[in-house]
């Protein structure tokens, strides 16, 4: 979401044309930072998936498998991993450190900037 606010239109070509709705652990890290007032609107009309109990439940599972084999992976993170496991979604993001997280499977798309 950052590239899309920064009018990064490399980014916004790589996106798939289907819906698409963002993981409630994407938006508490934007609403932590200094959003435009019509950023803000457009997260307003964006629909979110929330980190549930199912969610939850993918969460301790790779965090203890990934905690076994000595890896600790970013709380945000795997939140976020979770959410789109759980939920059956494609992960859509420029941060390749999610490609970590195929091996429980995550489908994830790492979109160039």
């Amino acid at each position: 979401m950052i590239e899309l606010f920064k009018g990064n239109a490399k980014v916004s070509a790589q996106l798939p044309s289907e819906e698409y709705a963002l993981p409630s652990v994407v938006l508490f890290e934007l609403l932590c930072g200094r959003l435009k007032p019509r950023q803000r609107l457009a997260l307003e009309k964006m629909p979110v998936v929330n980190f549930d109990r199912a969610s939850a439940e993918v969460a301790g599972e790779i965090f203890k498998d990934s905690a076994s084999k000595g890896r600790r992976p970013p709380t945000k993170d795997l939140l976020i991993t979770a959410t789109a496991i759980s939920h059956n979604m494609a992960l859509f993001t420029c941060d390749k450190a999610f490609e970590r997280f195929k091996e429980y499977g995550l489908k994830v798309k790492i979109l160039e900037k």
